[in-house]
């Protein structure tokens, strides 16, 4: 096993992701607005758009480095990644 996380879009290691703060963007349920979420826990904040939204997940990742974000389309599945 070559001890990676996720799909083949995914190159975070394990290592990796024991000490990387995690933040995701998804829409919410009715696709209506984009919710951040600080470790997959509960959502921070709620967003109209979907680029503020990643705006704001950006600003909370550079001030919480080692990092991640993880930007999620309508189905959940991962649809970029962005590494600080």
């Amino acid at each position: 096993m070559s001890g990676l996380v996720g799909s083949n879009r995914s190159k975070t290691t394990l290592k990796e992701r024991d000490y990387m703060k995690e933040y995701s963007v998804a829409p919410n349920k009715d696709v209506t607005g984009w919710i951040v979420k600080i470790e997959d826990i509960a959502p921070t904040d709620e967003y109209d758009e979907r680029d503020t939204a990643l705006e704001k997940a950006k600003e909370m990742a550079e001030q919480n480095k080692p990092s991640r974000i993880l930007v999620l389309d309508q189905n959940h599945e991962v649809e970029e990644e962005i590494k600080y």
